[in-house]
């Protein structure tokens, strides 16, 4: 007689898979090597675009030339360029922490 096997899939939900990862904001200086990370992102998705928002309002404000910028609940990217060798401190609504080169 076979055997029959029980496959059983575990899923998240959207809740537990936000707890573990939430977004973040990630801002990237074209030409440099690394990138910064916005805290660790907000806590919940409904301070996530405001974030975004005074996020990209303080690289305005800098004077910074802001090439691209793309937001979904899982979180953002923000592509700018300027020659500011502390950019990464001058930038965001929160501390600023580095991320992978």
């Amino acid at each position: 007689m076979p055997s029959q096997s029980n496959e059983t899939s575990l899923s998240m939900t959207d809740e537990q898979s936000f707890s573990m990862n939430p977004p973040g904001i990630w801002i990237f200086n074209v030409g440099r090597t690394r990138a910064s990370q916005i805290a660790d992102g907000p806590n919940s998705e409904e301070e996530l675009l405001p974030m975004f928002i005074s996020t990209l309002q303080s690289i305005q404000k800098k004077g910074y030339i802001v090439l691209s910028a793309t937001y979904s609940p899982q979180g953002a990217d923000i592509f700018i360029q300027t020659d500011d060798e502390d950019w990464d401190d001058n930038v965001g609504s929160t501390t600023v922490t580095e991320g992978p080169a």
